[in-house]
């Protein structure tokens, strides 16, 4: 070994130069190049043969058709091979590692692994145990970014999450006694009913279900719910949004503003930093094609800014959590859904509510009110908070001068033209006290608005104003260089934004229907706020939610659409009808009728969320731990049926529908006990005997008895949970000897949140303050001795989320049923005898009853949600006559427009700005501080 050197390999090198770098023995015939490869940018990967779209929509059958014809006409092939049994996805440290040996270069680490090191010294430290989901965002994390910017990891990663997840939901789907039914339901599917429906669906036509067969199809996608809800990212999950938007509607009333926010990540400094590997973040932004690059390699990057930037606008735009109200007021409650583009990108659809709103028919009769003072104050402040036009000029004036400030300012001069939407935000300089207009102070000052009001002229102008008929070509046809459908591109012919937009001169208000129609002078941009403009530098929509018909159905649109599912019904038909066809080897074996079913919901589903195309900035904005929503409060499951159910015993003469209350059995020495939430209710503390169902919900949680500061609980205790989204209380089977087969407990803890309802005025002149407290149930209830109940403060009260059936109506239906329901839910009772006399009607009964103020509110903001239902064919008469104005900008896809900077429009208020220097200044030092 002694007589190798040192400075170079021990093997004898020998060298033959080549005139290309292609290989004659695996040149393809159609392969004419010079040379393989290219100097600069990504590698090309070509496939060539019968792949993508050639495949979709093929069976089992025609795709072994396919394979036999090409191997019988000698066609080539790729062996690759495998080992006898497939890899398990589940505490297997080794998968990873052997499927991304470039990311794990020595085979540890992988994961799965059950112990982890902690930073430091491993002897000093230890290990401790990690989950697989903080395991991933760790490598998300990782210090190289290898993880972030590797093409397939995130997807793999996310995808194993969703196969695991849906798994779970299958096998806790067999635990409720209706899986036999909706195992029968499913298994008895007819196909060439499936298939009928899908074609009709996909021609456009409105299907409702007729007979038994179709309505079974419809269930069935229902029961797949079960499983969805499990599955980030599901359709399932949507529909839980929306649900919570109209518990949200019911506490707060109707929201205020809907706003959309799309940051400009392939544009924005901070993006760029959180994609490159620079340690120092410094304000340059790169040249188109690097920055481009760089970013659609790191989806992480993506992710991770687009949380920075959400929550920046809920602190300092919003207001949260901070000493100072937001730019549209104080803020009482916001419900934000993240949704991804057409590029993939992500953007944010967010409802607001702004304190002491009023309902539709209040703005309404103050706006038509003869006094008009309220008229007048609600225009200066909408005026004030948004506007559609250019503040500098009109839209011709601002392009030209944006066209010779470039001209006059080339990259080469000493003060050359920078891109704003590539800049940060620079804050006022300090304003004089005295505002005299006269000092440095205030010349400083005025010569910053200036550059304000040009500068957010100039993003309107690059990202904001609509191009129709930027996909096609010059004779109409669609132009096969853009990747994305037009708003051009429909059978009609007509823009789906419907621009060009009315002109409207001055804001007035209709005295017909109190609708306000704001001012509007641009035709091609909607209405933007402009400290989102030039705060953001980032597509926005801002539109008001005011009186009249058309804000009705404008607030249910709005709900519906920020919770939008991506599939079709049609879809979810055909992919039914697909997974029967495609496993009908499996459906026809000697599983067990339960098994086949279990196994056939699981695939549906898993085929659903494949079906959806999650990009990859949306798999890691889950990898991370971010929510696909923001919200200000959080939600309990409110199963209020159980409760009118309990109320209706007392008065078996009220002929109460039969309900099947579920209870979870617990064992307790020798007996076997059934535990129900409505016992909480009726066995709660004498301490809140006057407090009422809805309050008690939203306002008290479910503790260990004793345990003040919520430790883990002890043995013999009932643990929290987290809550089963589709069952409350799940059954617990009992052997025949009498003994638990397996326990799962009631969840009863209630989750923090902010800004809810407050307790009634009983408790509210309550000499002691009885907040934070824990009491102990009555002795009647059965864990009296080791449960109790804490009233939350104000600050932790969360909202009721009505799930089971819908509400009833008070307009329509049983009245008697909705007069006993109101009741069960705004009047303290422990038995149904407390709520009304032998001899009234539950209608006498509420007409007696003194609703507080606030319950008053909350009837009236649970009825919103039949009123935007109402109003639907007032609404459509109004949209054909040209009468109506809807929040518009982002009810298309950006991304069919301009890949740079989407389509929505900006625009500029008038206002004095000195009421938004200190936000500027505060979010300006936000970002300047990254590191």
């Amino acid at each position: 070994m002694d007589e190798y050197p040192e400075d170079c390999p021990p093997v004898l090198i020998q060298y033959k130069h080549a005139e290309t770098n292609k290989m004659v023995e695996t040149q393809d015939l159609t392969n004419f190049d010079d040379e393989d490869g290219v100097e600069l940018g990504d590698c090309p990967f070509v496939v060539h043969g019968l792949t993508g779209e050639g495949l979709q929509g093929k069976t089992s059958e025609e795709l072994k058709g396919l394979a036999l014809k090409h191997m019988n006409s000698e066609g080539k092939m790729l062996a690759v091979g495998h080992a006898v049994a497939p890899e398990s996805i589940y505490h297997n440290p080794r998968l990873y590692p052997q499927m991304f040996p470039w990311l794990f270069p020595y085979g540890y680490g992988g994961i799965g692994s059950r112990k982890f090191t902690v930073e430091g010294d491993h002897e000093e430290k230890g290990f401790i145990p990690i989950s697989e989901k903080e395991h991933k965002r760790h490598l998300l994390m990782y210090y190289d970014k290898r993880f972030q910017t590797d093409l397939y990891f995130p997807f793999v990663a996310f995808s194993h999450e969703q196969i695991k997840a849906c798994s779970t939901g299958s096998y806790l789907m067999t635990e409720k006694t209706k899986f036999n039914e909706m195992s029968d339901r499913l298994l008895g599917l007819n196909s060439t009913v499936l298939a009928g429906l899908a074609e009709r669906l996909s021609a456009g036509e409105t299907v409702h279900a007729v007979t038994e067969e179709e309505k079974e199809c419809y269930q069935v996608i229902k029961d797949l719910d079960h499983i969805g809800s499990h599955v980030q990212g599901s359709t399932t999950s949507k529909k839980y949004m929306r649900n919570e938007i109209w518990s949200l509607i019911a506490a707060k009333g109707p929201p205020c503003w809907f706003i959309t926010l799309s940051p400009a990540d392939v544009k924005h400094p901070i993006c760029i930093y959180y994609a490159d590997t620079k340690e120092k973040f410094e304000p340059k932004i790169l040249e188109y094609g690097d920055r481009f690059r760089l970013i659609s390699r790191n989806p992480v990057a993506a992710a991770r800014f687009f949380h920075l930037m959400v929550t920046l606008f809920i602190q300092h735009v919003l207001g949260v959590d901070t000493d100072h109200l937001g730019i549209y007021g104080k803020t009482a409650a916001y419900y934000g859904t993240v949704e991804q583009q057409g590029r993939l990108t992500l953007h944010l659809h967010l409802l607001l509510w702004i304190i002491c709103n009023l309902t539709f028919q209040e703005i309404r009769d103050k706006l038509l009110d003869e006094d008009g003072m309220f008229q007048k104050k609600l225009i200066e402040y909408l005026e004030s908070t948004f506007v559609g036009e250019f503040s500098t000029g009109t839209q011709d004036q601002v392009l030209e001068r944006v066209a010779q400030d470039k001209k006059n300012r080339p990259p080469d001069s000493e003060n050359p033209y920078e891109d704003p939407v590539e800049t940060l935000p620079i804050p006022p300089p300090k304003k004089c006290f005295m505002q005299c207009g006269l000092c440095d102070e205030c010349q400083s000052y005025n010569n910053w608005y200036t550059y304000f009001a040009t500068t957010t002229d100039d993003l309107i102008s690059k990202s904001n104003v609509h191009k129709c008929g930027s996909t096609l070509n010059k004779d109409g046809t669609h132009n096969k260089g853009k990747q994305f459908t037009g708003c051009m591109d429909n059978k009609w012919g007509k823009c789906r934004a419907r621009f060009p937009r009315p002109i409207v001169d001055r804001t007035y208000v209709d005295s017909e229907t109190g609708h306000v129609f704001m001012k509007k002078k641009e035709s091609m941009i909607n209405t933007v706020t402009p400290v989102l403009t030039y705060l953001f530098r980032c597509n926005s929509d801002v539109t008001s939610l005011q009186s009249g018909t058309a804000t009705k159905i404008t607030v249910q649109y709005t709900t519906n659409y920020v919770t939008k599912g991506v599939l079709k019904t049609r879809t979810m038909f055909q992919t039914i009808r697909n997974m029967f066809q495609k496993h009908d080897y499996f459906l026809n074996g000697t599983d067990s009728r339960q098994d086949k079913a279990r196994a056939l919901m699981a695939k549906i589903v898993n085929s659903f969320t494949s079906k959806m195309e999650v990009g990859s900035p949306m798999a890691s904005l889950y990898l991370l731990g971010n929510p696909d929503h923001y919200t200000s409060h959080t939600f309990v499951p409110f199963y209020w049926q159980g409760y009118v159910h309990e109320v209706g015993k007392a008065w078996p003469e009220d002929g109460e529908s039969v309900y099947c209350e579920k209870v979870t059995l617990f064992k307790k020495g020798n007996r076997i006990l059934g535990l129900s939430l409505v016992n909480d209710y009726v066995y709660r503390p004498k301490e809140l005997e006057q407090m009422n169902l809805y309050e008690y919900i939203s306002q008290c949680t479910r503790v260990p008895a004793g345990d003040k500061s919520e430790k883990e609980d002890k043995k013999g205790k009932i643990p929290k949970q987290k809550v089963d989204k589709e069952d409350f209380d799940a059954e617990l089977d009992i052997s025949l000897d009498g003994k638990p087969k397996k326990q799962k407990m009631v969840p009863y803890e209630v989750e923090l949140c902010k800004n809810s309802l407050t307790m009634e005025e009983s408790n509210k002149d309550s000499s002691e303050d009885l907040s934070g407290k824990t009491f102990r149930f009555l002795k009647e209830h059965p864990f009296t001795k080791t449960q109790a109940v804490r009233l939350l403060p104000p600050k932790k009260h969360s909202v009721p989320n009505f799930v089971g059936a819908t509400l009833p109506r008070r307009d329509q239906g049983d009245r008697e049923y909705y007069c006993k329901t109101i009741m069960t839910l705004f009047k303290p009772w422990r038995t149904g005898k407390h709520l009304k006399g032998p001899k009234e009607t539950w209608d006498d009964a509420v007409y007696k009853h003194a609703f507080t103020e606030q319950q008053t509110s909350i009837l009236k903001n649970m009825h919103v949600k039949y009123e935007c239902l109402d109003a639907n064919d007032d609404y459509f008469s109004q949209l054909r006559a040209g009468g109506v104005q809807l929040p518009m900008g982002d009810f298309m896809n950006a991304d069919d427009f301009d890949p740079g900077n989407g389509d929505y429009a900006w625009e500029i208020p008038d206002g004095d700005p000195a009421e938004f220097d200190n936000l500027i200044c505060r979010l300006d030092v936000k970002l300047r501080s990254l590191k």
